[in-house]
Formats: structure tokens, sequence, C-alpha cells
């Protein structure tokens, strides 16, 4: 796992292979194909930001279960918010 600190939040990161639950490692297996084939995405949300959003193992320690492609948005909405950039 990799580890991101922000002032008032830690991120824990799937990092390998053997870290990913399998279904999570197909999800963003797949988002990360559409983003490298620039397809155009549907919704607001690029598909670059949903395979980090798949990435994400735990926030605080407490672990983020495998959530539904509607709500990796929400997700992803948090991360934003401590500080977290698609860059």
């Amino acid at each position: 796992m990799r580890t991101l600190c922000f002032p008032h939040q830690t991120l824990s990161l799937y990092r390998t292979i053997e870290d990913f639950p399998v279904g999570q490692f197909l999800r963003y297996q797949n988002y990360w194909e559409q983003a490298l084939s620039e397809q155009e995405h549907i919704g607001e949300t690029p598909p670059h930001a949903l395979a980090f959003a798949v990435c994400v193992a735990a926030i605080s320690g407490y672990p983020v279960d495998p959530l539904t492609d509607a709500e990796l948005p929400i997700l992803l909405d948090l991360v934003r918010s401590y500080g977290v950039t698609d860059a």
C-alpha cells in the first residue's frame, strides 16, 4: 500500500496487483484502458480520475469498501476536497 498524508486525512492506496481485490483491479484496468484510449467518457468524471478512485483502499484507517460506479465520483469529490488534483 502507498500512503498519502494530508493535514486532516490519510489515504491508503492499492499499489501493486497483489494489493488489489481482484474485482477492484479489473475495474482499475478498465478505467485506465479507457483513459489511455482517449475515448469520450460518459458523465462528468474522466476515466483516469475514476481509475484513481478505485485505488483508494482506506481513508484515515477506515476501509473503503468496493464502491459502485455511481459511488466512485462521490469518493473522488471527497478525495479532491483533501487537496488531491488530477495532476
